[in-house]
């Protein structure tokens, strides 16, 4: 859930053994909730896992999974427009397949995301991740942030920025 001025997104999930692509819009007003009709040629692919992150009246969608894939892409909903975009990564070192991991972004500048999981769908691999990335908003460059004394592995976890 992410606010943006006075209503709360809410994007994807998982309920009853299905992956959910629907976005919803709370009125933290009134409590109304509303289905948004969103649009764009390249829309995030139906996920649960993900992590998401608010950078004025964007909201920004980073991996999770679905039932056929693990995903590592960026998206972002003007909420204005309700228009989806697929943001192309021009280089750098990306993050791994990533599901339940934290993301955020400082001064609106830079996406951060750190930890997560990933496990292929017949469990024969399965790893928790303690590596912290960077993204510069203003080039859609990542890199890999090299840290000291870096917390232990670990995903469903949460990071904010004040």
């Amino acid at each position: 859930m992410d606010l943006i001025g006075d209503t709360i997104y809410i994007f994807g999930g998982f309920y009853h053994n299905n992956f959910l692509e629907t976005l919803y819009a709370l009125n933290i007003d009134t409590l109304e909730v509303v289905s948004v009709e969103t649009r764009g040629k390249n829309t995030p692919d139906r996920r649960a896992y993900h992590s998401s992150t608010v950078i004025g009246g964007a909201l920004f969608i980073y991996g999770g999974l679905n039932e056929r894939n693990i995903f590592n892409d960026l998206f972002v909903l003007d909420t204005v427009s309700h228009k989806w975009t697929k943001v192309n990564i021009n280089s750098g070192h990306q993050p791994p397949l990533l599901e339940r991991c934290s993301f955020t972004n400082i001064n609106n500048e830079m996406l951060f995301v750190f930890g997560g999981y990933y496990c292929t769908s017949d469990l024969e691999i399965e790893e928790n991740f303690n590596q912290l990335y960077s993204c510069n908003l203003n080039n859609f460059v990542w890199k890999k942030v090299e840290t000291e004394n870096t917390p232990e592995e670990r995903y469903s976890h949460s990071a904010n920025s004040i």
